[in-house]
């Protein structure tokens, strides 16, 4: 299984805002640790 994560920056992904992803975030990292996963953190911006 693959999850592609697409436009969404650490930021946006991690922030507090009102309409991020925070506990959606939290919930996948949590899963990708079970599985033995490194969380998402960020992607490197393109050189």
């Amino acid at each position: 299984m693959s999850v592609y994560l697409v436009s969404v920056g650490a930021e946006e992904w991690f922030g507090d805002e009102e309409d991020g992803w925070d506990e959606v975030a939290a919930a996948l990292n949590a899963e990708l640790r079970r599985r033995g996963a490194p969380p998402y953190e960020d992607v490197p911006l393109a050189a």
